[in-house]
């Protein structure tokens, strides 16, 4: 017979007009559709035909076919009055596979599962709306149900949801959305941490929650009901008294506050942690009373920075008292670059504060001292070398068991000729002041070299009774020293 004997599809065999024995044909016609429709088979294991066959049985062919079934790899193989038909599959033949249990559809080359678990490699699924390419997944529905499969099913009975992104800087979170406008936010948004963020319109955000990827740190960026900010970086504030406000938050130099208290307190009420707080100041006078009255919220250290090249251009000058105090147990401030003139005190210590000078200073006028530490745990630690333009009774004044104290080897530079009234340093009731291996530059007129009473010391590291600037002898009464 030619090719037009026969389907195109299947190859069932044609009616001829002049053929005789013409049920042989339809017969066999009949046989191929019998083996056909409704296709099923018992395996698609075998590569021979297996011992015990009954009639109607059908097989998808294994590779490597062998005996009766050899030469038929990937073919289907129909058992059919005593002996085998082969059918080569077509693109797009469905069998269901009894032994699996299997619904498979022929691609063209290959048998492939048509069952929900193979479906690869989509480009768009959508689940009761229609996916694109904004939003390749879709599903638009009122419920949803992820659950573990059990170990009785051959599970663990555990179920872990993945979410993956290609690197720290990437964004990994989930979008809690009002009328398709964003409302929330969970995730790693641009690095580790996990953070919760909130917005009232779907473009501003304020960062509620953060955990920190390291220690397990919880902050709170924006504060909560009974709870301090918590910083979760180091931060700096500016000042700028010629056109801050404050009214602004402070964070950059362009909404920088007017005042520096006004940073202080913001500082006072926030959690600084573990990092470390700067209060940058710019150039111009400030007619300010400076307080820290207790201790920060953190381990971190906050300093209080003006112009360290040339401090006369960052002046404190308050009205009456002191320039800038820091008091009560557990209060500390680094400061550095200011010049303090006008004031009771320049820098006093009180009551169990500690102030560290941590870079370079100008002392001008003072009714009292320039450098004052009063009260049992108080101290002034000097880490840096300074001037003093101006006078003042006392430079260095320590009493009532406070420290006022030089931590290496600096210079103290007297611009012009100075004068202290009192003593250029007194220590008094139980005080230490501790000046080792200080460099004096300039002089000091009709001034005591320092006096030290009541059980006071004064430590000059072996620099004797002319060590400090003065031209009175200095004087140690009622069990004090000058060591």
């Amino acid at each position: 017979m030619s090719g037009s004997d026969f389907s195109p599809v299947i190859g069932f065999p044609y009616l001829l007009s002049n053929q005789s024995m013409k049920h042989v044909t339809v017969n066999e016609s009949l046989r191929l559709l019998d083996g056909l429709v409704h296709l099923s088979v018992q395996d698609r294991v075998q590569t021979a035909p297996p011992g015990s066959v009954a009639e109607g049985d059908r097989y998808l062919i294994a590779s490597s076919a062998a005996g009766d079934w050899s030469g038929h790899d990937g073919e289907l193989a129909l058992y059919s009055d005593g002996g085998w038909i082969f059918l080569t599959p077509v693109t797009g033949w469905r069998a269901w596979v009894i032994s699996e249990a299997e619904l498979l559809v022929f691609d063209g080359s290959e048998w492939r599962s048509a069952g929900s678990d193979t479906l690869q490699d989509l480009t768009l699924l959508g689940l009761g709306a229609t996916a694109d390419a904004s939003n390749p997944l879709l599903a638009k529905l009122n419920a949803s149900l992820f659950t573990a499969l059990e170990t009785g099913s051959g599970g663990s009975g555990d179920l872990r949801f993945k979410l993956n992104k290609e690197a720290s800087g990437n964004v990994l979170s989930l979008l809690f959305q009002d009328n398709y406008s964003t409302r929330a936010e969970v995730g790693l948004v641009g690095d580790d941490d996990l953070v919760f963020k909130v917005s009232p319109d779907g473009s501003t955000f304020h960062e509620g929650v953060r955990i920190d990827k390291d220690d397990g740190r919880v902050s709170f960026p924006s504060g909560a009901s009974g709870l301090r900010p918590q910083l979760s970086a180091n931060r700096t504030y500016y000042v700028n008294g010629s056109t801050g406000s404050d009214s602004n938050d402070g964070l950059s130099g362009g909404a920088a506050f007017a005042t520096i208290q006004k940073a202080i307190n913001i500082v006072l009420s926030i959690d600084i942690s573990i990092y470390n707080v700067t209060i940058s100041v710019a150039d111009g006078t400030y007619a300010e009373n400076i307080a820290v009255s207790g201790p920060f919220v953190g381990s971190g250290a906050v300093t209080l920075q003006g112009n360290t090249a040339t401090p006369a251009n960052c002046i404190i000058q308050p009205a009456s008292g002191n320039a800038i105090t820091v008091q009560n147990n557990g209060s500390a401030l680094n400061v550095a670059g200011f010049k303090l003139t006008g004031a009771t005190n320049g820098v006093y210590a009180l009551n169990g504060g500690v102030l560290n000078v941590t870079g370079n200073m100008d002392f001008g006028t003072a009714s009292t001292g320039h450098i004052v530490s009063s009260g049992s745990g108080s101290k002034v630690v000097i880490n840096s070398s300074y001037a003093i333009s101006d006078d003042s009774p006392r430079h260095l004044y320590a009493l009532n068991s406070a420290l006022i104290s030089f931590a290496g080897a600096y210079t103290v530079t007297l611009s012009g000729t100075r004068s202290f009234s009192s003593s250029y340093a007194l220590a008094s009731v139980l005080a230490l002041v501790s000046a080792p291996n200080i460099t004096f530059i300039g002089t000091a007129t009709s001034t005591k070299r320092y006096t030290a009473n009541y059980n006071a010391i004064i430590v000059t590291g072996g620099g004797g009774a002319s060590y400090f600037p003065g031209d009175v002898a200095g004087a140690a009464s009622t069990g004090a020293y000058c060591v």
